[in-house]
């Protein structure tokens, strides 16, 4: 297991700023998954680690030895760091053996041989040594990037999208079998994704990127409940939101009266978010009257747009089925007000690179 540590990263391109003032730890044995739109940056900070590209400023350390810096920068052959491609870039004219050995050139033969075997074995997939990479499928070639991968026992791993080429039921298979692999190893892994749904599953702790800079840290259960910005709610999951304004520390919107958190002075504007999940539906009984008017049904949830009065679009609530509710009915809105996340107003047209952190109401 080993730490990484990176401050001050910089990275520019044809005189864009591609990163600006990366500040990250990673602590020995963590996943770390950086997520973030296309463009974000998360990806070249992958390839700054590994020492495929060099920094423009700032610091990259390993166990507080210092991989790149202002006058230092050590060659990705020497860093100690595995890098598993998106394509996986297996030698389609080696076996699957080969590919492995490949990586271990500086071992003596013996030692390599028996290190594939080992790998391979760990990992499940002895069989496929004689195998040639197009004659395995598109999960098996997964894990035997992974495989190749770990065969020189990096002291981190990092990993670029290594799920976005399979099939959705195989990409969690293959997904929740990788995660399984790596803490069985217990090696540090920074895992790059655009996904915040697999970031938040995947990870111990989850960085969001978002225009060359780190937006906010933390654990995905907490970043989904309390994230730290307007932008930061939404991508992290759907949201219903409501502009409201603050008047004896609550704020009225058509789901009825929610706490306005802390900070949130008397009299000003708000923006009120409100997950799909936090609203609980009903036939009848205590509540916020509404109409069902779409219906969707998403196996073991049931997803609904509901019309409630005052709001301008239709609210969208998700409840475990079954539901015996249809386009049409009339029905009860209850809303959880300790999961209800509020901003103030202004933060919702704050740059990315200004968006300071707020409250969540309940928190």
């Amino acid at each position: 297991m080993a730490s990484l540590s990176v401050r001050g990263l910089a990275k520019d391109i044809a005189g864009r700023s591609i990163l600006a003032g990366i500040d990250l730890d990673v602590a020995p044995g963590e996943i770390m998954c950086l997520v973030g739109e296309s463009g974000c940056g998360k990806s070249t900070l992958l390839r700054l680690i590994a020492g495929i590209e060099r920094p423009a400023a700032g610091e990259i350390r390993l166990d507080g030895s210092l991989l790149a810096g202002p006058h230092v920068f050590v060659e990705p052959e020497q860093r100690g760091i595995g890098l598993m491609f998106q394509d996986y870039a297996l030698f389609p004219h080696l076996t699957v053996g080969e590919n492995l050995a490949f990586g271990l050139a500086r071992l003596a033969r013996s030692e390599a041989r028996a290190r594939v075997g080992e790998t391979l074995e760990q990992l499940g997939i002895a069989h496929f040594a004689p195998r040639y990479p197009h004659m395995l499928s598109g999960g098996e070639q997964q894990r035997v990037a992974l495989a190749r991968a770990l065969a020189p026992r990096p002291r981190v791993l990092l990993m670029d999208e290594p799920f976005s080429n399979l099939d959705g039921r195989l990409r969690d298979a293959v997904r929740f079998e990788t995660l399984s692999i790596l803490r069985r190893f217990d090696i540090t892994t920074i895992l790059v994704t655009h996904d915040p749904e697999e970031a938040v599953m995947a990870a111990d702790r989850v960085t969001l990127m978002r225009a060359g800079r780190i937006m906010l840290t933390g654990r995905g259960r907490d970043l989904y409940a309390r994230p730290g910005s307007p932008y930061a709610a939404r991508f992290f999951g759907d949201c219903n939101e409501f502009a409201g304004v603050c008047r004896a520390g609550r704020v009225a919107t058509p789901l009825g009266l929610v706490p306005a958190g802390a900070g949130v002075t008397e009299g000003e504007e708000v923006r009120v978010f409100v997950r799909p999940g936090s609203i609980g539906l009903s036939g009848a009984g205590a509540g916020i009257a509404g109409r069902v008017v779409e219906h969707w049904f998403r196996g073991e949830v049931e997803q609904f747009g509901i019309e409630v009065d005052g709001s301008a679009k239709l609210v969208v609530v998700r409840a475990p089925g079954p539901v015996d509710l249809a386009p049409g009915d009339h029905c009860r809105l209850a809303v959880d007000v300790a999961r209800v996340i509020v901003f103030k107003a202004c933060d919702n047209i704050c740059d990315s690179r200004t968006e300071p952190w707020l409250t969540a109401a309940g928190a």
